[in-house]
């Protein structure tokens, strides 16, 4: 498949107009007590537009070293992205919650680690487990080539 085929291949769920929220982390497998989570918790979801999402990884991401570059969890086998999708903005706090809760629950499973560009303003906890056992390297490089800071619209590393 083109990547760009690949690429949007989910773009009719995401139309403007339709309101989104996901919380994100790696998993290293699915654990039966993992799927009794996610089977419970989608009885209880507020939109028909709705889904969890398992993005499988491994594989060549997996064969490159995790000093390689700035990704490092590089042992997840799975991304697990509860998403909703909804429309009419009352009911925000139900569609809100229902992930949170999804991700909660499943948070004893997850590696800990999360994909960068998965990432909304979730606060420096959760960009250092994007960046795992490169965070600190990364400030090095951050400090040494940015030390103002200049690139920070992004999910930012701070400059030591």
């Amino acid at each position: 498949m083109p990547y760009v085929d690949l690429q949007a291949s989910a773009d009719d769920l995401f139309l403007p107009g339709r309101r989104f929220y996901w919380k994100t982390h790696f998993l290293h497998r699915l654990d039966d007590g993992l799927i009794d989570v996610l089977l419970d918790r989608f009885e209880h979801v507020p939109s028909p537009q709705s889904l969890i999402a398992m993005q499988p990884l491994g594989g060549a991401i997996a064969r490159v070293p995790v000093g390689a570059t700035a990704f490092a969890n590089r042992d997840a086998m799975i991304d697990l992205i509860p998403t909703s999708i909804w429309e009419d903005h009352a009911t925000d706090a139900a569609n809100i919650t229902w992930v949170r809760d999804i991700w909660q629950a499943s948070r004893r499973f997850s590696t800990g680690g999360v994909y960068v560009n998965n990432l909304g303003d979730e606060g420096d906890e959760r960009v250092q487990d994007a960046y795992g056992a490169n965070f600190r390297r990364l400030i090095e490089v951050k400090t040494k080539y940015d030390p103002d800071n200049v690139f920070r619209m992004n999910q930012n590393i701070r400059p030591a």
